[in-house]
């Protein structure tokens, strides 16, 4: 405690811990060389620890100053004054400290009979004030491990992480790695967008994605590349961003119908807090550059190929708006057929199922007066407007029909809807098939009844399909259970590729018997735009092929990850086009995956 006065006015508190916690010899460090503040004395014990010579430890222990020549003393002083004044920078503290030493004039003998021992430090103060330890070495296990948890990485992508590490790599490539990602991922910075009277467009362009799509997809290509046209098929919908703002995209998607695997791409995109003003805002510039490669084609592997537009998918809402024509609520709505709906119990219904079916030519002649709100872009392209737009079975089928049915038998009038104990048998069910089921079969394992607000369109496809005739065997009426399987064998035949054109009549009587008697179960107010389509749905069939050829699920699933990459609410759109090319830019190959089960069936 001798040298308790010789701190000055540094803090008393702080004197007393370094009192408590140090050894004599560290306090008396601190004494002789002034150090009245916590940081200025880590900042020079930092310097000092960093170099274990003798020169080192000559400049900072006492014993060692008491013998130095004047030269050397007024230079260390000099040193210690610079720290303290933060006029030296920390770098240059060891080249000072060995460079004032060495002009010395001491003997070998003189130095090794005055310097000291290093200090002794305890081991759990080692971080603490004037602490000589070495700086321990940084741990790249975990330093890995503080990045992940403190990222919230996926154990996936650290998995994929550490395989990457463990390859024999250069160091020296290593060790040029820059220490900003946008300088490796080659983030583009500039982009032109086009501003439209809602909000902005942004074109990645036709011939640009689907070379994209080509290449990073070579393993899913058909065998049969003999064809010189590529067809593609075209999704237009509306994607809310999130439930406390009105931003949204309207993403122009695009998938290759040569393609084996299920591979949507960007084609463009549109973000504002309205939908676009007008169709020729999403429309006009990708009619342009179609016209244009329509005659000269785009080249691939040394060879040309011309491309042409397959099919548009979309769903009731997105269809209207692309072609100029009446929603889906609205007395003239059906896109196949001319029925007049019928306004029942403020509900929109369409009764009639054998009306004169739409065609092209009337369409582009506008004989369809009740029908169009105005005129579409894509009638300058060689597209036919009604048998080229088909219906789309994740939106009119699994979340339209089906969800009804299970609302109607859960919260629907006492007439229709199972009393509880037969809700507890079919939930007990579903529990049961969910233990024998495999998640490499199905995205999603069935949930119970009790959960279906949250249930998605697969879910709902799964019940269809598969689960619903097994639960409800016995808990709902005979007839509504007889009319339920009439959809459900339907449905069956028009899924399997295999007998969705052979047994395509069977089917589209079943679905008229479906229609027609689901007025008479459950009301004829309840005959919608969905139920009614149902009997169109088996015509786009035999146009086609099976309803996974031209459904939503792909491209639904493809703008779930669009949400993926967008970190802020500032700027959303600019910053899905830095992070598609960068996916862009650095092409990685896909393997082909079957994204759908094929039924299959005995012979007899």
């Amino acid at each position: 405690r001798k040298h308790y006065k010789s701190f000055g006015s540094m803090n008393k508190l702080y004197v007393r811990q370094i009192i408590r916690e140090r050894t004599p010899e560290q306090i008396k460090l601190a004494s002789n060389n002034h150090v009245y503040k916590k940081k200025d004395a880590d900042r020079l014990l930092h310097s000092v620890s960093t170099d274990t010579s003798k020169e080192t430890t000559n400049f900072v222990e006492d014993a060692t100053l008491s013998t130095c020549s004047p030269h050397v003393t007024t230079s260390n002083q000099m040193l210690s004054s610079s720290i303290l004044s933060n006029k030296l920078p920390l770098s240059q503290i060891h080249s000072s400290c060995t460079e004032t030493v060495s002009t010395s004039h001491f003997q070998n003998s003189t130095m090794e009979s005055t310097i000291p021992q290093p200090l002794h430090v305890s081991s759990h103060n080692s971080n603490n004030l004037l602490d000589t330890s070495s700086p321990k070495k940084c741990s790249l296990a975990k330093d890995l491990v503080n990045w992940a948890v403190a990222g919230h990485v996926s154990q996936k992508n650290f998995n994929n992480l550490l395989s990457i590490l463990k390859k024999p790599h250069d160091i020296n490539e290593f060790l040029s790695l820059p220490s900003d990602c946008r300088t490796l991922l080659k983030t583009h910075r500039k982009h032109t967008v086009t501003d439209c009277i809602n909000g902005q467009y942004y074109h990645f362009g036709i011939v640009d994605s689907i070379l994209y799509s080509l290449n990073s997809h070579k393993m899913c290509l058909s065998d049969d590349m003999s064809n010189n046209v590529l067809e593609v098929d075209i999704n237009i919908d509306g994607l809310p961003l999130s439930k406390s703002s009105n931003n949204q995209f309207w993403p122009v998607l695009g998938c290759l119908t040569m393609l084996k695997c299920n591979s949507p791409f960007v084609i463009g995109v549109y973000c504002g807090r309205q939908k676009p003003s007008t169709p020729s805002e999403l429309l006009d510039t990708l009619i342009s550059e179609y016209s244009s490669i329509k005659t000269n084609g785009i080249l691939f592997q040394n060879k040309i190929y011309f491309v042409r537009f397959a099919k548009f998918i979309c769903d009731a809402p997105a269809k209207a708006f692309v072609l100029g024509v009446k929603g889906h609520n609205a007395y003239h709505s059906c896109t196949k057929c001319i029925v007049e709906g019928e306004f029942i119990s403020n509900r929109m219904c369409f009764l009639d199922t054998n009306c004169s079916l739409r065609t092209d030519h009337e369409f582009r002649n506008n004989v369809y007066e009740d029908y169009h709100t105005g005129r579409t872009p894509l009638l300058s392209l060689d597209v036919n407007l009604v048998n080229q737009f088909p219906l789309d079975y994740m939106h009119l089928v699994c979340l339209g029909v089906m969800k009804k049915l299970l609302f109607f038998w859960i919260r629907g009038s006492i007439n229709v809807r199972m009393n509880k104990t037969d809700l507890n048998i079919v939930d007990e069910r579903l529990k049961m098939i969910r233990q024998h089921m495999s998640s490499n079969d199905f995205s999603r394992l069935p949930r119970t009844i009790l959960e279906i607000e949250r249930w998605k369109a697969t879910e709902y496809r799964q019940f269809l399909l598969y689960t619903g005739p097994l639960v409800l065997h016995n808990q709902i009426k005979s007839s509504q259970f007889e009319h339920f399987l009439s959809l459900h064998c339907a449905m069956r035949i028009l899924s399997t590729p295999s007998l969705c054109i052979q047994l395509n009549l069977y089917a589209k009587d079943l679905m008229i018997y479906f229609v027609r008697n689901f007025q008479k179960l459950y009301g004829c107010e309840y005959i919608n735009h969905n139920v009614h389509n149902l009997i169109h749905l088996s015509d786009d069939v035999l146009l086609y092929g099976s309803v996974d050829q031209f459904s939503a699920f792909k491209y639904e699933n493809y703008m779930s990850h669009i949400k993926t990459v967008l970190k802020t609410s500032k700027l959303p759109l600019q910053q899905f086009i830095n992070r598609e090319y960068e996916k862009r830019d650095h092409i990685i190959s896909s393997k082909c995956q079957k994204s759908t089960i094929e039924l299959k069936y005995d012979n007899d």
